[in-house]
């Protein structure tokens, strides 16, 4: 996986960008929930309210990209233009 934190210096936030994405047919999906976040797990029994902020941040900021075997260098390439192009990086 190719993962990217969406700081305050770029222009949109992370959901923006992932809108972003989609509407120019680029998959994307959010960074994995912090496990003392999983509904799952604070349904158990003996689980503790434990804050984790670091891991929270990064999974409210970050997102994976498309990555693999199977894409192409022009492809990957087209990927990284389009995100360029939205943040103001010549391509």
């Amino acid at each position: 996986m190719y993962g990217i934190v969406v700081t305050e210096e770029f222009p949109l936030s992370r959901d923006e960008w992932m809108a972003y994405l989609a509407e120019r047919e680029i998959d994307s999906r959010t960074f994995f929930c912090p496990m003392n976040m999983q509904p799952f797990l604070r349904r158990q029994q003996g689980f503790r309210e434990v804050g984790c902020p670091i891991a929270e941040a990064l999974w409210e900021r970050g997102m994976y990209i498309p990555c693999g075997i199977d894409l192409s260098a022009e492809t990957l390439t087209e990927i990284v233009d389009v995100i360029r192009a939205a943040a103001g990086v010549p391509t």
